[in-house]
């Protein structure tokens, strides 16, 4: 026999899922029609704030932040790249022959120990052209090297049992034969391929490093082996 004024309804039962398979359970209780509206608005109120909490995901992690690049070389680094230092306007008058005439003369330096060039050729050996070097060391011993047209290599290396009286004069000089090339070509801008060096004396008696481009039909520049200075330019310099 049912009892007048109990409520008979059963519960509504709500399933709220999560992430990772979880399952929460929420009872949400309607209110009976004598329990008045205050406890059917709790149980509203209540079901509201566990269906938030339940829309966080469960086990919420927060991503690896990526290592920062560094400069050390770690994983992940991006180093800057080194900036080319800029030509100067010396160097740019240095063309291809002239830069292969300067490696020559650091591969037959390097050839002798403590050896220093002091005069250059461009010539032909048995078919191949090729740079004859010569080179002083501080005993005044000579060594005449052939050196590869590209200036890389070695092609022979022969002990002079005469050495020349221009390795007197390389020892008063201020100026490497480097830096004299150098001085040179940019005064002879235009004027072909440099050809022949060597160290001597002008008509006054300075010490001079003669440095000559285009072969016989060119110009020979004069620098001055104690200061550096540019001391005669022309066909007939020298």
């Amino acid at each position: 026999m049912a009892v007048v004024g109990s409520d008979t309804r059963k519960p509504a039962v709500r399933y709220l899922a999560l992430s990772g398979a979880s399952v929460v359970l929420v009872g949400s209780m309607i209110g009976c029609s004598g329990g008045g509206s205050t406890g059917g608005e709790a149980s509203s109120s209540e079901a509201s704030s566990s269906a938030a909490t339940a829309s966080q995901p469960a086990n919420q992690t927060t991503p690896a932040q990526t290592p920062s690049a560094s400069m050390d070389g770690s994983p992940g680094a991006s180093p800057t790249p080194a900036s080319t230092p800029s030509s100067t306007a010396s160097a740019s008058a240095v063309n291809g022959q002239t830069s292969a005439v300067l490696t020559a003369i650091t591969t037959a330096e390097s050839g002798v120990r403590g050896g220093e060039v002091f005069d250059v050729e461009d010539e032909t050996e048995r078919g191949q052209r090729v740079w004859s070097v010569k080179v002083a060391t501080s005993d005044d011993r000579q060594f005449n090297l052939s050196i590869s047209q590209d200036g890389s290599s070695i092609v022979a290396n022969d002990e002079d049992a005469t050495p020349d009286d221009d390795i007197d004069k390389l020892r008063s000089a201020e100026i490497t034969v480097s830096d004299a090339i150098t001085a040179a070509a940019e005064e002879a801008k235009g004027q072909g391929d440099l050809s022949s060096l060597e160290i001597d004396t002008d008509d006054s008696g300075t010490v001079v490093w003669q440095v000559e481009f285009g072969g016989d039909s060119g110009t020979t520049v004069l620098v001055d082996a104690a200061s550096g200075d540019i001391v005669d330019v022309g066909p007939d310099a020298g």
